[in-house]
């Protein structure tokens, strides 16, 4: 029980973490595309606003940009914390790096099954990051497929991190799961936990992006 105490204070603290490196991608990627804009723990807004402003995202609808850092810098974490976490015998950087890399995977991976699903049951896309590269890529190519490739390269990527996060938490620490549901339950509430306090900080942390010159 003491592991998964652990486990579920670890990933808070990782989930919040990821979160604002997510967005902290998005922000560079439109400060260098030249999109002044915000960022915090959730959502991109205009430069110098935050949620709650009338007009939080008034400039941001604007544009489009069909190279965002921020699926690509989730992704990469995802592979670099993954591969770490084969590297430690440390407990607390086990779970550290258990964490990291399992949430950078699910950070990805939740968005693209939602988006396909819709996809499957309307015919359309829900729009995710990857999805509106994926239109950006095609609109600027005309090659079909390119639609989906940032979505599919997500899924991949997430799907093959996820699998040996998996597959190594339960040898370096077996008592995660002794009971596969109470590891589930446990990571669920983790991120359910994690939703409030990711809008409230959101809210208040913000770092502002100006247009990047090099």
């Amino acid at each position: 029980m003491e592991n998964m105490i652990y486990w579920f204070i670890f990933l808070i603290f990782t989930i919040l973490i990821s979160t604002f490196l997510h967005e902290v991608g998005h922000g560079l990627s439109a400060s260098i595309k030249g999109h002044p804009v915000s960022t915090g723990f959730n959502r991109v807004g205009d430069y110098n606003k935050r949620p709650g402003d009338d007009d939080f995202r008034e400039e941001h609808k604007k544009y489009n940009n069909p190279w965002d850092f921020g699926p690509l810098l989730t992704l990469i974490l995802a592979i670099v914390f993954t591969y770490l976490l084969f590297q430690v015998s440390n407990k607390f950087l086990i779970f550290l790096l258990g964490g990291l890399a399992f949430t950078n995977s699910f950070l990805r991976l939740i968005p693209m099954i939602r988006s396909y699903y819709y996809l499957a049951v309307t015919g359309s896309f829900a729009l995710e990051d990857e999805i509106s590269m994926g239109y950006l890529w095609y609109q600027m190519s005309g090659i079909l497929i390119f639609k989906y490739i940032p979505s599919i390269i997500s899924l991949v990527i997430s799907l093959i991190c996820l699998k040996y996060v998996l597959t190594i938490l339960p040898i370096k620490i077996l008592e995660l799961f002794s009971d596969k549901w109470s590891f589930a339950v446990i990571s669920f509430g983790a991120f359910i936990v994690s939703m409030p306090i990711i809008k409230v900080l959101d809210k208040y942390i913000r770092i502002n992006w100006g247009i990047y010159t090099s």
